[in-house]
């Protein structure tokens, strides 16, 4: 494992999902960065407003009314400002999206284009050394969502910033590849992660042990090259191709996950991004539907195997002149899915 060493001529961007993943995923580099003289900037893509279970128990009351989410999001951002004047002294800058907390899938698959758009701005604005944004392979899937989003952006910026992967909600084996990286950081940059952490306060009410459970746990980051190579993943073991088409081999689940969801990203022929769905819901065949104006752009079929696995045969060539960039089986329990999204091969 290597070890990333900040200087003056560090230009850090992070994306942030939510207010709390700057200092939960990113901490301790952003600390760094900023107190070797380097300069850092955050995007965070929402405002973590649609978090009504401790925004009932903080405002003691049951009915929220029309603005809850907009004063909860004024709440959060406040938390996050303070957080970041504690990790870097007043000299990280952040900016809003104001996109939908919890709603970054569905923005993804059904019109990703702005968003693309925004996160490619921002780059050759800010004109960044070093990017950290979250895994696609990230469990929640708003951390997915953005991951996946900013690597379509960086497919159309070309040559720029060392792109870094973090992940928040993941299992132990998902971190720590030999190519994973950390940041070198002293104890009072540990102290100093903590203390921005508290800046939080409507987080760690009713979730302190889970949510320093999460920043106690090594800030590793990932080459982007790592994602790519990906093989396998909880969901997905293995793809490949054949005379016949594209097959996606499916990984066996515990029977109370919810029934799953085909979901495909790419490009279609025009350059734009767009997305392909299917409902798996049943074994055989399926249709393949584009997110944008539902029309059919193919078909597959879900056949058995032993053991509870099975497999996908998917179109060679879709429909349109699709070119597939990313692949994810969405199943859920809450709030987390089986596994995010994994490289189309």
């Amino acid at each position: 494992m290597m070890t990333m060493a900040p200087d003056a001529s560090w230009r850090l961007v992070v994306i942030a999902p939510h207010p709390d993943d700057e200092v939960v995923g990113t901490g301790l580099a952003l600390r760094r960065v900023t107190s070797v003289g380097g300069w850092a900037y955050v995007l965070f893509l929402t405002d973590g407003d649609n978090n009504r279970w401790p925004q009932r128990f903080v405002e003691g009351r049951w009915r929220l009314g029309d603005d809850a989410g907009a004063r909860w999001g004024r709440r959060r951002r406040g938390e996050a400002t303070a957080a970041l004047s504690r990790l870097g002294e007043g000299n990280i800058g952040c900016e809003w999206g104001g996109y939908p907390d919890q709603g970054l899938t569905r923005l993804l698959l059904n019109d990703p284009r702005e968003l693309v758009l925004r996160l490619l701005t921002a780059l050759r604005r800010w004109s960044a050394t070093h990017l950290l944004f979250p895994s696609p392979r990230d469990r929640h899937p708003d951390h997915s969502a953005a991951g996946l989003l900013t690597v379509l952006a960086l497919d159309r910026h070309g040559p720029g910033p060392a792109p870094w992967t973090y992940m928040v909600h993941g299992r132990p084996h998902d971190r720590g590849s030999p190519t994973a990286s950390m940041v070198s950081a002293r104890p009072e940059d540990e102290r100093n992660k903590l203390l921005a952490l508290g800046e939080h306060r409507s987080q760690l009410l009713l979730s302190r042990v889970r949510m320093l459970n999460h920043a106690r746990v090594p800030e590793l980051f990932e080459p982007i090259s790592h994602w790519e190579a990906a093989g396998y993943s909880a969901a997905i073991g293995c793809q490949w191709h054949s005379a016949e088409g594209w097959h996606i081999q499916l990984r066996p689940v515990p029977p109370w996950w919810s029934p799953p969801r085909l979901c495909i990203a790419g490009l279609n022929s025009r350059g734009e991004v767009e997305c392909l769905v299917a409902d798996l819901s049943s074994r055989g065949r399926f249709i393949l539907r584009s997110t944008r104006g539902n029309e059919v752009v193919g078909e597959g079929v879900w056949r058995d195997e032993t053991r509870g696995r099975g497999h996908l045969v998917l179109p060679a060539q879709f429909t349109g002149g699709f070119r597939p960039r990313a692949v994810k089986i969405e199943r859920r329990v809450g709030d987390y899915e089986q596994d995010g999204w994994h490289p189309a091969k």
